[in-house]
């Protein structure tokens, strides 16, 4: 026994950790078991991923339109603040990420109860079996039971919290985008992954038009209103070059990102990793066993002393 109150020496504690062998077996398997139990009940993850690049037509509209301003301002014309360019494709990121860009582009192209009740992939029958406690896809309605300020049928703000889970965004030093879609089925990870990025470009292309629009017609007001020669003539060629680029943009799927390489349907899971949830799950219950153990025994001789 050592001579430092309640410490113990190494002697002592193999000692007793010997004599409490069972007991750290017993916590010990239990917790292997339940992590087992654990990892088996979570379900696979599917990851499908894209590489893009910014399209060089994001550059077309936004100089276009500098030009508009520049010479109109010449002749004293005021046009509409336009849009700059130059971070196009960032603000299309963050466009993506926005509840606006989810509930009006996305939310209308998938269905909500594979976001929100998918509990198993069937990979046999690429099915989506559904949480019943959620969702009953016999007669397609929610069944779950909530509280506020959560209904029955999620809200587009709950799903959205779900949508931001799912989808990761990163810009690499080089200006390379890469955008993944995680799901229980890698064939809607894919599907979805698909929407995300045909939807972002049209987005973006419908704004650009709509601010385009918006200048045309007023340098054909502002032409109308004024009586001199070479600016009307200034004004007719920029608006013929601003409709050339919209119609050369509107034919481009590509509007602001180019795909390098296109999503696909994964063949494997990107998590859980079973392994490690069964060797933390058993470590922990090792290391909870000792502590016990060691209290117990302090404890007890704290009494006794």
């Amino acid at each position: 026994m050592s001579n430092k109150g309640n410490d113990l020496d190494l002697i002592e504690i193999f000692e007793l950790l010997f004599s409490k062998k069972l007991l750290i077996f017993f916590v010990t398997a239990t917790f292997a078991v339940m992590s087992v139990i654990y990892s088996l009940k979570q379900p696979n993850i599917y990851s499908s991923s894209a590489l893009l690049v910014p399209s060089s037509s994001e550059q077309n509209m936004p100089s276009n339109i500098s030009g508009i301003s520049s010479l109109a301002k010449l002749g004293g014309i005021s046009i509409p603040n336009l849009e700059s360019g130059s971070l196009k494709h960032l603000q299309a990121l963050k466009r993506v990420e926005s509840f606006d860009f989810f509930s009006n582009h996305f939310l209308p192209e998938i269905k909500l109860e594979n976001l929100m009740a998918a509990s198993i992939w069937d990979h046999e029958k690429n099915t989506i079996v559904y949480d019943s406690g959620l969702y009953n896809p016999d007669e397609e309605i929610w069944v779950r039971e909530v509280s506020y300020p959560y209904k029955q049928v999620p809200s587009d703000q709950e799903a959205y919290q779900v949508y931001l889970d799912s989808i990761k965004i990163s810009e690499d030093s080089d200006g390379f985008i890469n955008i993944s879609y995680e799901h229980i089925s890698p064939f809607i990870a894919k599907k979805w992954l698909d929407i995300i990025i045909k939807k972002i470009n049209l987005t973006m292309l419908d704004i650009d038009k709509e601010i385009a629009q918006k200048s045309l017609d007023y340098l054909n007001k502002s032409s109308a209103e004024t009586s001199n020669q070479y600016l009307k003539d200034s004004i007719s060629y920029l608006m013929q070059s601003q409709m050339n680029t919209l119609m050369l943009a509107s034919s481009n799927d590509d509007y602001v990102y180019k795909i390098i390489d296109s999503p696909i349907v994964p063949e494997l899971k990107i998590k859980p990793n079973r392994a490690i949830i069964c060797v933390l799950g058993t470590f922990i219950g090792f290391v909870i066993s000792l502590f016990f153990i060691f209290f117990q025994y302090l404890f007890l001789k704290e009494k006794i002393d």
